[in-house]
Protein backbone atom coordinates (compact mmCIF):
# COMPACT_ATOMS: atom_id res chain seq x y z
CA UNK A 1 0.00 0.00 0.00
CA UNK A 2 1.34 3.31 -1.19
CA UNK A 3 2.75 5.33 1.99
CA UNK A 4 0.96 8.64 0.78
CA UNK A 5 -2.40 6.15 0.45
CA UNK A 6 -1.72 5.02 3.93
CA UNK A 7 -1.49 8.74 5.47
CA UNK A 8 -4.79 9.94 4.33
CA UNK A 9 -6.60 6.68 5.45
CA UNK A 10 -4.98 6.87 8.99
CA UNK A 11 -6.53 10.67 9.01
CA UNK A 12 -9.85 9.52 7.64
CA UNK A 13 -9.62 6.62 10.39
CA UNK A 14 -8.76 8.94 12.84
CA UNK A 15 -11.75 11.57 12.10
CA UNK A 16 -14.39 8.28 11.82
CA UNK A 17 -13.15 5.80 14.21
CA UNK A 18 -11.87 8.14 16.90
CA UNK A 19 -13.92 7.38 20.30
CA UNK A 20 -15.74 4.28 19.01
CA UNK A 21 -15.58 1.49 21.25
CA UNK A 22 -14.24 -2.35 19.95
CA UNK A 23 -17.23 -4.47 19.33
CA UNK A 24 -15.78 -7.62 17.68
CA UNK A 25 -13.15 -8.58 15.64
CA UNK A 26 -14.14 -10.80 12.46
CA UNK A 27 -11.82 -13.21 9.87
CA UNK A 28 -12.80 -12.91 6.56
CA UNK A 29 -10.95 -15.40 4.21
CA UNK A 30 -7.69 -16.43 4.67
CA UNK A 31 -5.79 -13.26 4.50
CA UNK A 32 -8.47 -10.39 5.74
CA UNK A 33 -10.29 -9.70 9.32
CA UNK A 34 -12.82 -6.49 10.34
CA UNK A 35 -13.07 -4.76 13.43
CA UNK A 36 -16.60 -3.67 14.36
CA UNK A 37 -16.66 -0.32 16.06
CA UNK A 38 -19.83 0.86 17.93
CA UNK A 39 -20.50 4.67 18.00
CA UNK A 40 -22.22 6.16 21.05
CA UNK A 41 -25.49 6.61 18.91
CA UNK A 42 -25.75 2.83 18.25
CA UNK A 43 -24.58 2.92 14.51
CA UNK A 44 -21.56 0.10 13.97
CA UNK A 45 -18.42 0.80 11.04
CA UNK A 46 -16.29 -1.61 10.07
CA UNK A 47 -12.27 -1.56 9.32
CA UNK A 48 -10.79 -4.23 7.00
CA UNK A 49 -7.20 -5.03 7.35
CA UNK A 50 -6.41 -7.34 4.42
CA UNK A 51 -2.76 -8.83 4.37
CA UNK A 52 -2.64 -10.74 0.96
CA UNK A 53 0.92 -10.86 -0.36
CA UNK A 54 -0.18 -9.47 -3.54
CA UNK A 55 -1.74 -6.07 -2.27
CA UNK A 56 -1.96 -5.54 1.36
CA UNK A 57 -4.45 -2.63 2.35
CA UNK A 58 -6.71 -1.29 5.30
CA UNK A 59 -9.66 0.52 4.59
CA UNK A 60 -13.92 0.46 4.91
CA UNK A 61 -15.09 -2.15 2.18
CA UNK A 62 -18.95 -1.07 1.14
CA UNK A 63 -19.56 -5.07 2.29
CA UNK A 64 -18.37 -7.43 4.14
CA UNK A 65 -16.64 -10.22 2.78
CA UNK A 66 -16.86 -14.43 2.78
CA UNK A 67 -16.24 -15.78 6.57
CA UNK A 68 -13.47 -17.12 7.63
CA UNK A 69 -12.07 -20.10 9.74
CA UNK A 70 -11.47 -18.88 13.47
CA UNK A 71 -7.69 -17.82 14.88
CA UNK A 72 -6.69 -17.96 18.48
CA UNK A 73 -5.19 -14.81 18.06
CA UNK A 74 -8.02 -13.16 16.99
CA UNK A 75 -10.26 -15.00 19.46
CA UNK A 76 -7.91 -13.45 22.41
CA UNK A 77 -7.38 -10.10 20.87
CA UNK A 78 -11.45 -9.84 20.75
CA UNK A 79 -11.49 -10.43 23.84
CA UNK A 80 -8.80 -7.89 25.50
CA UNK A 81 -10.12 -5.56 23.27
CA UNK A 82 -14.00 -5.62 23.09
CA UNK A 83 -15.31 -2.55 24.59
CA UNK A 84 -12.22 -0.48 24.56
CA UNK A 85 -12.25 3.26 23.39
CA UNK A 86 -10.20 3.96 19.70
CA UNK A 87 -7.95 7.50 21.14
CA UNK A 88 -5.49 7.72 17.61
CA UNK A 89 -4.97 6.04 14.70
CA UNK A 90 -0.89 7.29 14.06
CA UNK A 91 1.32 6.34 10.83
CA UNK A 92 3.94 8.71 8.91
CA UNK A 93 4.53 9.53 5.45
CA UNK A 94 7.43 6.61 4.78
CA UNK A 95 6.18 4.31 7.31
CA UNK A 96 3.62 1.43 6.25
CA UNK A 97 2.84 0.60 9.64
CA UNK A 98 -0.83 2.10 11.15
CA UNK A 99 -1.09 1.71 14.77
CA UNK A 100 -4.75 2.23 16.35
CA UNK A 101 -4.32 3.18 19.90
CA UNK A 102 -6.83 3.08 22.84
CA UNK A 103 -7.45 4.65 26.01
CA UNK A 104 -6.71 1.77 27.75
CA UNK A 105 -2.96 1.71 26.60
CA UNK A 106 -3.53 -1.31 24.48
CA UNK A 107 -2.36 -0.68 20.69
CA UNK A 108 -2.75 -2.85 17.61
CA UNK A 109 -0.08 -2.25 15.14
CA UNK A 110 -1.06 -3.00 11.23
CA UNK A 111 2.24 -3.67 9.44
CA UNK A 112 0.98 -3.54 5.87
CA UNK A 113 4.77 -4.20 4.62
CA UNK A 114 6.80 -5.98 3.54
CA UNK A 115 5.11 -9.15 2.54
CA UNK A 116 3.29 -11.04 3.93
CA UNK A 117 2.40 -8.53 6.76
CA UNK A 118 1.07 -8.26 10.00
CA UNK A 119 -1.74 -7.49 12.81
CA UNK A 120 0.28 -7.20 16.64
CA UNK A 121 -1.45 -6.82 19.87
CA UNK A 122 0.53 -4.79 21.91
CA UNK A 123 -0.36 -4.52 25.92
CA UNK A 124 -0.21 -0.83 28.21
CA UNK A 125 3.23 -1.61 28.05
CA UNK A 126 4.11 -1.81 24.63
CA UNK A 127 5.19 -5.37 24.85
CA UNK A 128 4.19 -7.99 22.45
CA UNK A 129 0.81 -9.74 23.65
CA UNK A 130 0.13 -11.61 20.43
CA UNK A 131 0.30 -11.36 16.45
CA UNK A 132 -1.89 -12.30 13.91
CA UNK A 133 0.63 -13.83 10.82
CA UNK A 134 2.87 -16.52 11.94
CA UNK A 135 5.20 -16.38 9.59
CA UNK A 136 9.11 -17.22 10.47
CA UNK A 137 10.39 -13.73 10.15
CA UNK A 138 7.71 -12.11 12.46
CA UNK A 139 8.76 -14.80 15.32
CA UNK A 140 12.16 -13.90 15.11
CA UNK A 141 11.42 -10.65 16.22
CA UNK A 142 8.17 -10.91 17.90
CA UNK A 143 7.88 -12.94 21.34
CA UNK A 144 5.33 -12.91 23.64
CA UNK A 145 6.03 -10.65 26.62
CA UNK A 146 9.06 -8.51 25.14
CA UNK A 147 8.75 -5.27 23.52
CA UNK A 148 7.38 -4.11 20.45
CA UNK A 149 10.55 -4.47 17.37
CA UNK A 150 9.23 -3.04 13.95
CA UNK A 151 9.68 -5.31 10.69
CA UNK A 152 13.16 -3.90 8.72
CA UNK A 153 12.10 -0.32 7.04
CA UNK A 154 12.51 -1.05 3.21
CA UNK A 155 15.72 0.34 1.63
CA UNK A 156 14.90 3.86 0.07
CA UNK A 157 15.39 7.39 1.11
CA UNK A 158 12.25 8.37 3.69
CA UNK A 159 10.52 11.21 2.42
CA UNK A 160 10.10 12.74 6.04
CA UNK A 161 11.38 16.17 6.00
CA UNK A 162 14.02 15.22 2.71
CA UNK A 163 13.70 17.94 0.67
CA UNK A 164 13.92 18.22 -3.29
CA UNK A 165 17.75 18.16 -3.57
CA UNK A 166 18.06 15.53 -1.42
CA UNK A 167 15.28 13.69 -3.13
CA UNK A 168 16.63 13.99 -6.47
CA UNK A 169 20.55 13.02 -5.51
CA UNK A 170 18.75 9.80 -4.80
CA UNK A 171 17.11 9.23 -8.01
CA UNK A 172 20.03 10.09 -9.45
CA UNK A 173 21.66 7.55 -8.23
CA UNK A 174 19.72 4.75 -9.18
CA UNK A 175 20.02 6.26 -12.68
CA UNK A 176 23.58 6.43 -12.82
CA UNK A 177 23.85 2.55 -12.53
CA UNK A 178 21.22 2.05 -15.64
CA UNK A 179 18.47 1.28 -13.99
CA UNK A 180 14.91 2.84 -15.72
CA UNK A 181 13.97 5.93 -14.39
CA UNK A 182 10.64 4.39 -12.89
CA UNK A 183 12.09 1.65 -11.27
CA UNK A 184 14.76 4.13 -10.46
CA UNK A 185 12.49 6.06 -8.71
CA UNK A 186 10.49 3.45 -6.59
CA UNK A 187 14.24 1.96 -5.42
CA UNK A 188 15.65 5.41 -4.56
CA UNK A 189 12.69 6.49 -2.27
CA UNK A 190 10.55 3.32 0.13
CA UNK A 191 6.67 2.73 -0.23
CA UNK A 192 5.72 4.53 -3.46
CA UNK A 193 3.60 2.39 -5.51
CA UNK A 194 3.89 1.67 -9.42
CA UNK A 195 0.83 4.48 -9.68
CA UNK A 196 2.08 6.66 -7.69
CA UNK A 197 5.59 6.40 -9.65
CA UNK A 198 3.90 6.79 -13.08
CA UNK A 199 1.51 10.06 -12.08
CA UNK A 200 4.95 11.70 -10.63
CA UNK A 201 6.55 10.91 -13.91
CA UNK A 202 3.57 11.89 -16.25
CA UNK A 203 3.69 15.52 -13.89
CA UNK A 204 7.41 15.87 -14.85
CA UNK A 205 6.66 15.21 -18.13
CA UNK A 206 4.00 17.89 -18.26
CA UNK A 207 5.13 20.79 -16.01
CA UNK A 208 9.33 20.31 -16.69
CA UNK A 209 9.66 19.70 -12.48
CA UNK A 210 11.65 17.47 -10.83
CA UNK A 211 10.43 14.60 -8.91
CA UNK A 212 11.99 16.05 -5.91
CA UNK A 213 10.22 19.07 -6.50
CA UNK A 214 6.60 17.46 -7.20
CA UNK A 215 7.23 14.45 -3.98
CA UNK A 216 8.05 17.64 -1.81
CA UNK A 217 4.70 19.68 -2.72
CA UNK A 218 2.87 16.76 -2.70
CA UNK A 219 3.56 15.86 1.10
CA UNK A 220 2.62 19.09 1.99
CA UNK A 221 -0.77 18.44 0.39
CA UNK A 222 -1.24 15.41 1.68
CA UNK A 223 -0.06 16.02 5.37
CA UNK A 224 -2.18 18.73 4.80
CA UNK A 225 -5.27 17.49 4.08
CA UNK A 226 -5.93 19.40 0.79
CA UNK A 227 -6.59 16.50 -1.24
CA UNK A 228 -7.93 13.40 -1.00
CA UNK A 229 -7.41 9.92 -2.72
CA UNK A 230 -8.85 9.33 -6.33
CA UNK A 231 -9.26 6.28 -8.86
CA UNK A 232 -8.36 6.39 -12.16
CA UNK A 233 -10.37 3.90 -14.21
CA UNK A 234 -12.51 2.87 -17.22
CA UNK A 235 -15.56 2.47 -14.44
CA UNK A 236 -15.98 3.81 -11.58
CA UNK A 237 -15.54 1.23 -8.31
CA UNK A 238 -18.83 1.71 -7.08
CA UNK A 239 -20.21 0.86 -10.49
CA UNK A 240 -17.91 -2.47 -11.02
CA UNK A 241 -19.75 -3.49 -7.68
CA UNK A 242 -23.04 -3.86 -9.34
CA UNK A 243 -21.41 -6.36 -12.44
CA UNK A 244 -19.21 -4.16 -14.56
CA UNK A 245 -15.74 -5.12 -15.36
CA UNK A 246 -12.83 -3.41 -13.55
CA UNK A 247 -9.07 -4.58 -13.16
CA UNK A 248 -5.70 -3.51 -12.00
CA UNK A 249 -4.24 -3.01 -15.52
CA UNK A 250 -7.14 -0.66 -16.39
CA UNK A 251 -7.41 1.56 -13.42
CA UNK A 252 -4.76 3.87 -10.90
CA UNK A 253 -5.00 4.28 -7.22
CA UNK A 254 -3.62 7.68 -5.80
CA UNK A 255 -3.01 9.82 -3.37
CA UNK A 256 -3.85 13.18 -5.17
CA UNK A 257 -6.28 13.63 -8.09
CA UNK A 258 -3.85 13.62 -11.45
CA UNK A 259 -3.13 16.91 -12.93
CA UNK A 260 -3.04 15.23 -16.18
CA UNK A 261 -5.97 11.78 -16.13
CA UNK A 262 -5.57 9.18 -19.02
CA UNK A 263 -7.21 9.39 -22.21
CA UNK A 264 -10.62 7.81 -21.57
CA UNK A 265 -10.16 7.51 -17.94
CA UNK A 266 -12.69 8.56 -14.89
CA UNK A 267 -11.80 9.93 -11.74
CA UNK A 268 -13.68 8.95 -8.73
CA UNK A 269 -13.21 9.56 -4.78
CA UNK A 270 -16.06 9.06 -2.73
CA UNK A 271 -14.54 11.85 -0.73
CA UNK A 272 -13.35 9.68 2.22
CA UNK A 273 -9.65 8.04 1.37
CA UNK A 274 -10.60 4.65 3.71
CA UNK A 275 -14.02 4.45 1.99
CA UNK A 276 -12.32 4.59 -1.46
CA UNK A 277 -10.03 2.45 -0.54
CA UNK A 278 -12.30 -0.20 0.30
CA UNK A 279 -14.48 0.37 -2.92
CA UNK A 280 -11.63 0.20 -4.89
CA UNK A 281 -10.00 -3.09 -3.53
CA UNK A 282 -13.71 -4.75 -3.27
CA UNK A 283 -13.84 -3.74 -7.08
CA UNK A 284 -10.52 -5.44 -8.07
CA UNK A 285 -11.51 -8.72 -6.03
CA UNK A 286 -15.25 -8.95 -7.83
CA UNK A 287 -12.95 -8.66 -11.10
CA UNK A 288 -10.20 -11.24 -9.95
CA UNK A 289 -12.87 -13.43 -8.94
CA UNK A 290 -14.76 -13.44 -11.98
CA UNK A 291 -11.66 -13.42 -13.96
CA UNK A 292 -10.67 -16.94 -11.90
CA UNK A 293 -14.08 -18.26 -12.54
CA UNK A 294 -14.14 -17.77 -15.89
CA UNK A 295 -10.65 -19.41 -16.45
CA UNK A 296 -12.05 -22.23 -14.38
CA UNK A 297 -15.34 -22.42 -16.21
CA UNK A 298 -13.32 -22.89 -19.16
CA UNK A 299 -11.07 -25.49 -18.43
CA UNK A 300 -13.92 -26.85 -16.90
CA UNK A 301 -16.05 -27.17 -20.23
CA UNK A 302 -13.19 -28.03 -22.71
CA UNK A 303 -12.29 -31.35 -20.36
CA UNK A 304 -15.74 -32.34 -20.35
CA UNK A 305 -16.01 -31.94 -23.38
CA UNK A 306 -12.74 -34.09 -24.36
CA UNK A 307 -14.44 -36.93 -21.58
CA UNK A 308 -17.90 -36.71 -23.69
CA UNK A 309 -16.00 -37.58 -26.99
CA UNK A 310 -14.12 -39.78 -25.63
CA UNK A 311 -17.53 -41.57 -24.76
CA UNK A 312 -18.85 -41.22 -27.60
CA UNK A 313 -15.98 -43.24 -29.11
CA UNK A 314 -15.89 -46.02 -26.61
CA UNK A 315 -19.44 -46.57 -27.30
CA UNK A 316 -18.90 -46.55 -30.86
CA UNK A 317 -15.89 -49.25 -30.04
CA UNK A 318 -19.06 -51.14 -28.53
CA UNK A 319 -21.43 -50.88 -31.61
CA UNK A 320 -18.79 -52.65 -33.07
CA UNK A 321 -18.07 -55.20 -30.86
CA UNK A 322 -21.81 -55.89 -30.81
CA UNK A 323 -22.19 -55.66 -34.30
CA UNK A 324 -23.70 -59.20 -34.86
CA UNK A 325 -25.79 -60.27 -31.69
CA UNK A 326 -28.03 -62.38 -34.33
CA UNK A 327 -25.23 -64.74 -34.46
CA UNK A 328 -25.25 -66.01 -31.10
CA UNK A 329 -29.12 -66.70 -31.32
CA UNK A 330 -28.25 -68.84 -34.55
CA UNK A 331 -25.92 -70.79 -32.70
CA UNK A 332 -28.14 -71.73 -29.95
CA UNK A 333 -30.80 -72.43 -32.32
CA UNK A 334 -28.47 -74.74 -34.69
CA UNK A 335 -27.70 -76.34 -31.07
CA UNK A 336 -30.48 -77.22 -30.35
CA UNK A 337 -32.23 -78.09 -33.57
CA UNK A 338 -28.77 -80.68 -34.43
CA UNK A 339 -28.54 -82.61 -30.78
CA UNK A 340 -28.73 -85.64 -32.12
CA UNK A 341 -25.96 -84.88 -34.98
CA UNK A 342 -23.54 -82.86 -33.46
CA UNK A 343 -20.03 -83.47 -33.94
CA UNK A 344 -17.13 -82.66 -31.03
CA UNK A 345 -14.06 -81.53 -32.34
CA UNK A 346 -11.88 -79.98 -29.45
CA UNK A 347 -13.71 -76.61 -28.14
CA UNK A 348 -16.33 -76.48 -30.76
CA UNK A 349 -19.14 -78.25 -31.83
CA UNK A 350 -20.38 -78.84 -35.41
CA UNK A 351 -24.12 -78.96 -36.34
CA UNK A 352 -26.03 -78.38 -39.27
CA UNK A 353 -27.32 -74.74 -39.47
CA UNK A 354 -31.05 -75.01 -39.40
CA UNK A 355 -31.10 -71.91 -41.69
CA UNK A 356 -29.17 -73.23 -44.49
CA UNK A 357 -31.26 -75.51 -47.34
CA UNK A 358 -28.06 -77.51 -47.64
CA UNK A 359 -27.53 -78.25 -43.79
CA UNK A 360 -24.00 -76.70 -44.05
CA UNK A 361 -22.17 -77.48 -40.93
CA UNK A 362 -22.01 -74.49 -38.84
CA UNK A 363 -18.81 -73.95 -35.82
CA UNK A 364 -20.32 -73.16 -32.09
CA UNK A 365 -17.73 -72.72 -29.59
CA UNK A 366 -18.12 -75.15 -26.71
CA UNK A 367 -16.12 -76.81 -23.84
CA UNK A 368 -15.18 -80.10 -24.73
CA UNK A 369 -16.86 -81.46 -21.02
CA UNK A 370 -20.25 -78.81 -21.44
CA UNK A 371 -23.50 -80.22 -22.30
CA UNK A 372 -24.62 -79.14 -25.39
CA UNK A 373 -28.29 -77.59 -24.08
CA UNK A 374 -26.47 -76.13 -21.59
CA UNK A 375 -23.82 -74.47 -24.26
CA UNK A 376 -26.96 -73.49 -26.09
CA UNK A 377 -28.20 -71.31 -23.38
CA UNK A 378 -25.42 -69.69 -23.09
CA UNK A 379 -25.40 -68.51 -26.53
CA UNK A 380 -29.17 -67.03 -26.15
CA UNK A 381 -27.67 -65.40 -22.59
CA UNK A 382 -24.77 -64.04 -24.87
CA UNK A 383 -27.25 -62.77 -27.93
CA UNK A 384 -29.52 -61.06 -24.52
CA UNK A 385 -26.39 -59.19 -23.77
CA UNK A 386 -25.07 -58.26 -27.05
CA UNK A 387 -28.74 -57.09 -28.21
CA UNK A 388 -28.86 -54.88 -24.89
CA UNK A 389 -25.40 -53.98 -25.07
CA UNK A 390 -25.55 -52.98 -29.07
CA UNK A 391 -29.47 -50.85 -27.89
CA UNK A 392 -27.30 -49.51 -24.96
CA UNK A 393 -23.97 -48.35 -27.14
CA UNK A 394 -26.29 -46.49 -29.80
CA UNK A 395 -28.18 -44.38 -27.25
CA UNK A 396 -24.75 -43.84 -25.28
CA UNK A 397 -23.34 -42.93 -28.47
CA UNK A 398 -26.50 -40.52 -29.63
CA UNK A 399 -26.27 -38.68 -26.22
CA UNK A 400 -22.76 -38.43 -26.32
CA UNK A 401 -22.51 -36.52 -29.83
CA UNK A 402 -25.86 -34.34 -28.84
CA UNK A 403 -24.14 -33.48 -25.11
CA UNK A 404 -20.88 -32.38 -26.90
CA UNK A 405 -22.52 -29.93 -28.97
CA UNK A 406 -24.98 -28.50 -26.31
CA UNK A 407 -21.11 -27.81 -24.42
CA UNK A 408 -19.15 -26.74 -27.03
CA UNK A 409 -22.56 -24.06 -27.70
CA UNK A 410 -22.12 -23.13 -23.67
CA UNK A 411 -18.17 -23.16 -24.00
CA UNK A 412 -18.49 -20.28 -27.36
CA UNK A 413 -20.53 -17.97 -24.33
CA UNK A 414 -17.95 -17.73 -22.20
CA UNK A 415 -15.78 -14.48 -22.29
CA UNK A 416 -12.27 -13.71 -20.96
CA UNK A 417 -14.17 -12.01 -18.08
CA UNK A 418 -17.11 -12.98 -16.56
CA UNK A 419 -19.30 -10.38 -14.43
CA UNK A 420 -21.41 -12.26 -12.13
CA UNK A 421 -24.75 -12.58 -13.87
CA UNK A 422 -23.36 -14.23 -16.53
CA UNK A 423 -21.20 -16.01 -14.65
CA UNK A 424 -24.67 -17.63 -12.97
CA UNK A 425 -26.67 -18.00 -15.94
CA UNK A 426 -23.79 -20.08 -17.61
CA UNK A 427 -22.98 -22.23 -14.07
CA UNK A 428 -26.64 -22.90 -14.07
CA UNK A 429 -26.62 -24.15 -17.90
CA UNK A 430 -23.83 -26.25 -16.97
CA UNK A 431 -25.33 -27.73 -14.04
CA UNK A 432 -28.29 -28.76 -16.36
CA UNK A 433 -25.63 -30.63 -18.76
CA UNK A 434 -23.73 -32.27 -15.80
CA UNK A 435 -21.67 -30.44 -14.28
CA UNK A 436 -21.16 -29.55 -10.45
CA UNK A 437 -20.04 -25.62 -10.55
CA UNK A 438 -21.67 -22.74 -8.43
CA UNK A 439 -23.34 -25.28 -5.95
CA UNK A 440 -24.38 -23.35 -2.79
CA UNK A 441 -22.78 -24.49 0.59
CA UNK A 442 -25.20 -25.85 3.35
CA UNK A 443 -25.46 -23.61 6.23
CA UNK A 444 -25.57 -25.01 9.77
CA UNK A 445 -24.43 -27.35 12.08
CA UNK A 446 -24.51 -30.47 9.68
CA UNK A 447 -23.53 -28.13 6.40
CA UNK A 448 -21.18 -30.11 4.38
CA UNK A 449 -17.22 -29.15 4.10
CA UNK A 450 -16.93 -26.66 0.74
CA UNK A 451 -19.22 -24.72 -1.29
CA UNK A 452 -18.60 -27.02 -4.24
CA UNK A 453 -18.25 -30.50 -5.06
CA UNK A 454 -14.98 -30.67 -7.14
CA UNK A 455 -14.24 -34.59 -8.07
CA UNK A 456 -17.55 -35.51 -7.45
CA UNK A 457 -20.53 -36.38 -10.33
CA UNK A 458 -24.29 -35.29 -8.94
CA UNK A 459 -27.32 -37.33 -9.97
CA UNK A 460 -30.62 -35.04 -9.74
CA UNK A 461 -33.17 -37.88 -8.46
CA UNK A 462 -36.65 -38.30 -9.89
CA UNK A 463 -38.03 -37.18 -6.61
CA UNK A 464 -35.89 -34.00 -6.09
CA UNK A 465 -33.01 -35.87 -4.39
CA UNK A 466 -29.54 -35.16 -4.63
CA UNK A 467 -26.87 -38.46 -5.22
CA UNK A 468 -23.42 -37.83 -5.17
CA UNK A 469 -21.05 -40.31 -6.78
CA UNK A 470 -17.13 -40.63 -6.50
CA UNK A 471 -15.11 -40.26 -9.81
CA UNK A 472 -11.40 -41.89 -8.24
CA UNK A 473 -9.92 -43.02 -5.34
CA UNK A 474 -9.07 -39.45 -3.69
CA UNK A 475 -12.44 -38.03 -4.67
CA UNK A 476 -14.13 -41.36 -3.18
CA UNK A 477 -11.89 -40.47 0.43
CA UNK A 478 -13.11 -36.66 -0.01
CA UNK A 479 -16.96 -37.36 -0.70
CA UNK A 480 -17.38 -40.25 2.52
CA UNK A 481 -15.31 -37.86 5.13
CA UNK A 482 -15.25 -34.50 4.09
CA UNK A 483 -18.56 -33.94 2.09
CA UNK A 484 -20.94 -36.31 3.19
CA UNK A 485 -23.05 -35.86 6.45
CA UNK A 486 -23.25 -38.52 9.42
CA UNK A 487 -26.79 -38.72 8.35
CA UNK A 488 -26.11 -39.40 4.56
CA UNK A 489 -26.51 -42.72 2.94
CA UNK A 490 -23.81 -44.06 1.33
CA UNK A 491 -23.53 -46.80 -1.19
CA UNK A 492 -21.10 -49.04 -2.71
CA UNK A 493 -21.23 -52.10 -5.12
CA UNK A 494 -20.60 -55.26 -2.92
CA UNK A 495 -17.19 -56.45 -3.64
CA UNK A 496 -15.89 -55.04 -6.64
CA UNK A 497 -14.19 -51.91 -6.92
CA UNK A 498 -16.50 -49.21 -7.62
CA UNK A 499 -17.63 -45.49 -6.90
CA UNK A 500 -18.74 -44.32 -3.45
CA UNK A 501 -22.57 -42.62 -4.02
CA UNK A 502 -23.86 -41.06 -1.57
CA UNK A 503 -27.71 -39.77 -0.78
CA UNK A 504 -28.39 -36.60 0.65
CA UNK A 505 -30.47 -36.92 3.53
CA UNK A 506 -31.08 -33.26 4.19
CA UNK A 507 -34.56 -34.71 6.14
CA UNK A 508 -32.93 -36.78 8.31
CA UNK A 509 -34.62 -39.61 7.48
CA UNK A 510 -34.04 -43.65 9.62
CA UNK A 511 -34.16 -45.00 5.66
CA UNK A 512 -34.30 -43.62 2.15
CA UNK A 513 -37.23 -43.44 0.21
CA UNK A 514 -37.85 -46.32 -2.07
CA UNK A 515 -37.37 -44.84 -5.21
CA UNK A 516 -34.18 -42.94 -4.07
CA UNK A 517 -33.00 -45.91 -2.71
CA UNK A 518 -33.18 -47.95 -6.10
CA UNK A 519 -31.76 -45.26 -8.06
CA UNK A 520 -28.63 -44.39 -5.78
CA UNK A 521 -28.22 -48.20 -5.95
CA UNK A 522 -28.32 -48.14 -9.75
CA UNK A 523 -26.09 -45.40 -9.97
CA UNK A 524 -23.32 -47.52 -7.36
CA UNK A 525 -23.67 -50.40 -9.93
CA UNK A 526 -23.38 -48.65 -12.65
CA UNK A 527 -20.06 -46.83 -11.57
CA UNK A 528 -18.34 -50.12 -10.58
CA UNK A 529 -16.46 -53.06 -12.32
CA UNK A 530 -20.05 -55.15 -11.82
CA UNK A 531 -21.95 -52.88 -14.64
CA UNK A 532 -21.31 -55.45 -17.26
CA UNK A 533 -23.75 -58.06 -14.69
CA UNK A 534 -27.40 -58.35 -15.09
CA UNK A 535 -27.84 -57.89 -11.68
CA UNK A 536 -25.27 -56.73 -8.90
CA UNK A 537 -25.52 -56.39 -5.17
CA UNK A 538 -24.82 -53.04 -3.65
CA UNK A 539 -24.25 -52.73 0.13
CA UNK A 540 -25.90 -49.22 1.44
CA UNK A 541 -25.33 -47.59 5.23
CA UNK A 542 -25.59 -44.56 6.94
CA UNK A 543 -22.51 -42.34 6.28
CA UNK A 544 -21.73 -42.42 10.73
CA UNK A 545 -20.79 -46.61 9.77
CA UNK A 546 -18.45 -45.57 7.72
CA UNK A 547 -14.86 -46.01 8.77
CA UNK A 548 -11.69 -45.79 6.96
CA UNK A 549 -9.28 -48.83 7.26
CA UNK A 550 -5.73 -47.79 8.81
CA UNK A 551 -2.70 -48.14 6.19
CA UNK A 552 -5.40 -49.03 3.76
CA UNK A 553 -5.25 -46.50 -0.08
CA UNK A 554 -7.71 -44.13 -0.24
CA UNK A 555 -11.48 -45.03 -0.62
CA UNK A 556 -10.77 -48.56 1.28
CA UNK A 557 -13.19 -48.36 4.19
CA UNK A 558 -14.79 -50.79 6.35
CA UNK A 559 -18.86 -50.93 7.24
CA UNK A 560 -20.13 -51.12 10.70
CA UNK A 561 -23.24 -52.05 9.51
CA UNK A 562 -24.93 -51.90 6.65
CA UNK A 563 -28.12 -54.28 4.00
CA UNK A 564 -28.03 -55.45 1.16
CA UNK A 565 -30.24 -54.20 -2.03
CA UNK A 566 -29.67 -56.48 -5.61
CA UNK A 567 -30.42 -53.92 -8.88
CA UNK A 568 -29.84 -53.72 -12.13
CA UNK A 569 -27.20 -51.58 -13.45
CA UNK A 570 -28.87 -48.70 -15.03
CA UNK A 571 -27.10 -45.75 -16.39
CA UNK A 572 -28.05 -41.94 -15.34
CA UNK A 573 -29.67 -40.07 -18.37
CA UNK A 574 -27.01 -37.40 -19.47
CA UNK A 575 -28.97 -34.46 -18.31
CA UNK A 576 -29.77 -36.21 -14.88
CA UNK A 577 -25.64 -36.20 -13.84
CA UNK A 578 -23.32 -32.89 -13.27
CA UNK A 579 -19.69 -33.92 -13.43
Amino acid sequence: MDVFVLYRVAAALQGQLSQTTVRDLIPEGSTRLRIVFGAEDGSARSLAIALDPRRAWIGRPARPSRPGVGDPFLASAARALRGCRLDTVRTTIGDRRLALGFVTGECLVVELGPPPGNVVLLDGAGRVAGWWRRSKAAQSRLRVGDPYSPPPAPPGLDLSGADPQTINFAIEAQSAIGIPPERAVRRAIAGLSRDTVGAVLEEVAATGDSVGEILSRHVELVIGGEDDVWVEALVSPEESLRGSGFSSESSRLLAWRPALPQAGAILWSSGDAARTIGIYHEALVLHETAEARGRGLRGLVDREIRRTVAGSARAREDLVRFADPELHRRHGEALLAGLTQARRAGDHVFVPDPYDAEGALVSVPAAPDERLDRAADRCFERYRRARRGLDRAQARDEECAARAARLEAIASRIPEVLDPNACAALEAALRTEGLAVGLAPRRGPQAAAGPRVEGVRVLRGDEGVEIWIGKEARENDRLTFRLARPQDFWFHAQGVPGAHVVLRNDAGRPRPAPRALTQAAEAAAWFSDARGQAWVDVQWTQRKNVRRIRGAKPGVVSLKRHEVIRVRPAQPSAGGVTD
